[in-house]
């Protein structure tokens, strides 16, 4: 039997053990294969699976209180970086590791760096400043 004769459920639960063993690089390496598995990785049903079922191994949810959960028991996004512009994974608590792996901090994970993809890359491109902040027009 070839891989690509199983059923799409069979081959997500498969892609959900190699992302709990090799992290989001292995997910994006396997979205580069064919059309049907980058849509499998894709499907946002999947990734919110496989996100909640990640966040129930680095905290105790059940202890945990109504607010906490509610501030930190959320679902990632994905944003650009205001420095290199690549896209990264982020979301409140949490700081990425490695090759971009994301790890609970219960904080505000990389507060001295928002919308920058790494410390590495905030401190590089420092902080955005809007050079028309405080000027109007009336001003000569």
């Amino acid at each position: 039997m070839h891989i690509n004769n199983l059923p799409d459920e069979l081959l997500q639960e498969v892609f959900e053990y190699v992302w709990f063993s090799d992290g989001d690089a292995a997910i994006a390496t396997l979205s580069l294969v064919c059309r049907r598995w980058w849509a499998l990785v894709g499907d946002e049903i999947f990734r919110r699976r496989v996100h909640f079922r990640w966040l129930s191994t680095v905290h105790d949810w059940e202890r945990a209180t109504p607010a906490f959960r509610e501030q930190y028991y959320v679902m990632y996004g994905i944003y650009e970086c205001l420095g290199c512009l690549k896209k990264y994974k982020d979301m409140p608590g949490y700081v990425r590791r490695g090759k971009g792996s994301l790890s609970f901090y219960e904080g505000s994970g990389d507060a001295n760096h928002p919308g920058y993809c790494s410390d590495l890359c905030g401190g590089v491109f420092g902080p955005y400043s809007d050079p028309f902040e405080g000027w109007s027009a009336d001003q000569n």
